[in-house]
């Protein structure tokens, strides 16, 4: 299941990284920009995170 299958459109994902930025919260490691759309842009793909 993706994002895009979902209904989430592409030209919204800028829009969640910055409500997530403006919004931190305490994380183990820091977030940045770039981490952030990474994780979205895989999330609508539907690509699976790597194996931990």
């Amino acid at each position: 299941m993706s994002l895009a299958a979902l209904g989430v459109p592409a030209g919204g994902l800028q829009t969640v990284v910055d409500q997530a930025l403006a919004n931190p919260y305490a994380n183990p490691t820091s977030v940045t920009e770039a981490d952030l759309r990474n994780i979205l842009d895989n999330a609508l793909a539907g690509t699976a995170p790597p194996a931990a």
